[in-house]
């Protein structure tokens, strides 16, 4: 069931624009994923959505009413900035209970309410707590927990791990992703990080310069991307701008083709139907080994596979290349250089 409706969004800063004719739609209980650049417009759409931005046109609809041009409170939206945006001269369970005691719930329910939304993210006990008096990552917490004691119909997550470590963000994603399957609340979080994005969402939406370009499930923007750009921002990948004809390649042609690199295994040069070429470099990085190979007409092909011991090729050493025709994928928008 559809819950968030997105039609032909606009936003202009005077002249510039930043988001242009924008459509989307999210289920009911779905984790959107809105991934970009830096710049695309994702936090713009996020605070369309909230209110605290006014389209300069499109409409928005929530459960089936146009909020368009309603003021955040009447939006029943929880947000959870990048910046935490929490306040300093209050405790924890002040942070969390402040939108409760504003929509004029009582001081005796604000606790319970707060106390039970800190018991969900693993904060209970910290009530009492200044916000100078805990970690990073705990203060994220914080303001996941007060973004969901109103019970938001929505919750809108802007960028929320960006500004922690490494292993802080992988326990917090596995986290909020628990959290917001038990809750069933329909979630747009917004981020640059693929790895982000393909580990939480349902659904992931593409963005650059102001538009939508694919929304499809991780899968499907990974393996089947619209064009090169969704392409390559979703992962490494071997575009080869070539006119295929049987299994001919032409590289003078007219169209990219694209294919993953852990689809190209590497193999002895004399194998029926390998592609023949040199190692040009070998990465080994953690568990994976990258592996570059120059074939026919300069073009450069990479291979990953997960290392195991027991001889890296080297530079220079002659090898083959082999895929399954059927994995290769051919995009559209410009072909590349």
């Amino acid at each position: 069931m559809r819950h968030i409706e997105i039609q032909g969004l606009e936003k202009s800063y005077g002249d510039v624009p930043v988001l242009e004719g924008l459509s989307l739609e999210v289920d009911q209980g779905e984790l959107l994923a809105v991934l970009g650049p830096s710049g695309c417009g994702k936090s713009t759409l996020l605070r369309c959505l909230a209110g605290l931005e006014a389209p300069s046109g499109g409409r928005i609809f929530m459960g089936g009413r146009d909020v368009t041009h309603l003021p955040p409170g009447d939006r029943n939206v929880g947000m959870v900035f990048q910046s935490y945006a929490l306040f300093p001269n209050l405790d924890v369970l002040g942070n969390v209970t402040f939108g409760l005691r504003a929509r004029g719930i009582g001081a005796t329910e604000a606790r319970r309410m707060g106390i039970q939304v800190l018991d969900m993210v693993e904060l209970k006990g910290l009530e009492g707590r200044m916000i100078w008096e805990i970690s990073g990552g705990q203060r994220q917490r914080v303001a996941l927990a007060r973004a969901l004691a109103i019970r938001p119909q929505v919750l809108l997550l802007d960028e929320p791990l960006s500004a922690l470590d490494a292993k802080v963000r992988e326990r917090l994603r596995e986290h909020i992703r628990g959290i917001q399957r038990e809750l069933s609340v329909t979630t747009i979080l917004v981020t640059h990080d693929q790895e982000e994005a393909m580990e939480m969402a349902d659904r992931i939406g593409i963005m650059n310069r102001g538009r939508m370009l694919q929304v499809g499930t991780p899968e499907e923007v990974f393996m089947n991307p619209a064009d090169r750009f969704v392409a390559t921002f979703m992962g490494r990948a071997n575009l080869i701008p070539a006119e295929l004809a049987g299994r001919v390649w032409n590289l003078d042609g007219q169209s990219d083709w694209m294919i993953r690199p852990h689809l190209v295994d590497i193999c002895s040069p004399h194998d029926p139907g390998a592609i023949t070429g040199t190692v040009e470099d070998v990465v080994l990085s953690g568990g994976t080994v990258r592996v570059k190979v120059r074939i026919y007409q300069g073009l450069v092909v990479s291979s990953e596979a997960p290392y195991r011991p027991g001889g890296l090729p080297h530079r220079g050493q002659p090898v083959g290349i082999r895929a399954s025709m059927e994995h290769l994928v051919r995009l559209t928008g410009p072909v590349s250089a």
